[in-house]
């Protein structure tokens, strides 16, 4: 964990909040707010998630007024809940749910994370698509 990440989740009240399923081997779901929604407009699809298919949740909303360089620890501290709570859940796939322009956003700086793991399903909820691909290299000769 970056130091300062705690300071920065207490500092910009965007500490990511887990909640857990009985149910061993489901999925672990990555659940990204949109701007300036709250862990309270969330409960529902939280509890969905939870109580109907039985998967892990990880909630998140990046501050929209966060520096670069809070959004990168409360990126680390994300990356590393979903390390873990993958490996509570045996390895489950891991899914993404994105809301809106800030849930994709957020969604886009985890993957500049190399130890971020490849979602097996995303979903945009009323979101932009975001089409991620790897291109070549260019060298200069």
């Amino acid at each position: 964990m970056i130091p300062g990440t705690r300071i920065a989740a207490k500092l910009w009240s965007a500490a990511p909040l887990v909640r857990r399923s009985e149910s061993k081997g489901q999925p672990v779901v990555l659940i990204l707010g949109w701007g300036g929604s709250t862990q309270k407009n969330l409960k529902r699809v939280i509890n969905w998630w939870v109580s109907e298919l039985g998967c892990t949740t990880i909630s998140h909303i990046m501050p929209l007024s966060a520096p670069g360089f809070v959004r990168t620890s409360l990126e680390r501290e994300v990356v590393d809940l979903v390390i873990q709570e993958r490996e509570k859940s045996l390895n489950a796939r891991f899914l993404v749910h994105c809301f809106s322009n800030n849930g994709a956003w957020s969604y886009a700086g985890l993957n500049l994370h190399p130890d971020f793991p490849s979602a097996d399903g995303i979903i945009y909820d009323s979101a932009p698509l975001l089409h991620f691909e790897n291109l070549p290299v260019i060298e200069r000769s």
